[in-house]
């Protein structure tokens, strides 16, 4: 049996790596220099190791670019431990049968010590997406305004239609 402590620590590990792919998908639609809404929709279903491969292509062409080699390489090693506790907590990590807690310390270190890095980098990403959407905000303004339009012209057409 897992212990309920644990369980929630894994909890909110994975919750900081949700939040991290979220917002790197907004910084993503952010830069690549398209429509924000239709770079959102390309990229909504990419691995977050796809996602920071794909960033960082986008990003090596901005005479600014977001994030600089210790960013990413910052990146690289959270894609590794994401995958590594997705993939593995489950089925590799040895927890002592009385308690329901993980055996070995290694293992409770590297479970608080992903977790502080993914609340880190939730927090990083998150005010890099809000500055590059404010910067972005007239694209983006303009955007949901032809997309309110554009439906309200398919709207109009369909009840022209019947």
């Amino acid at each position: 049996m897992i212990s309920e402590d644990f369980r929630l620590q894994f909890s909110v590990l994975l919750e900081h790596y949700q939040y991290i792919e979220l917002h790197l998908e907004g910084i993503y639609a952010c830069i690549c220099g398209r429509s924000f809404f239709d770079s959102l929709e390309d990229v909504s279903n990419y691995s977050l190791t796809r996602l920071v491969r794909e960033l960082e292509k986008v990003d090596e062409g901005r005479m600014v670019p977001a994030f600089g080699p210790a960013d990413y390489k910052r990146l690289d090693e959270l894609c590794e431990r994401r995958n590594y506790w997705v993939h593995n907590a489950f089925v590799v990590l040895a927890f002592d049968p009385q308690t329901g807690e993980l055996k070995y310390k290694k293992d409770r270190n590297a479970l608080r010590r992903d977790t502080q890095e993914a609340e880190w980098m939730r927090d990083f990403l998150y005010e890099k997406k809000s500055m590059l959407m404010a910067d972005n905000r007239k694209q983006i303004s303009e955007e949901l305004d032809q997309g309110v339009d554009r439906s309200q012209e398919e709207l109009d057409q369909s009840v022209d239609r019947s």
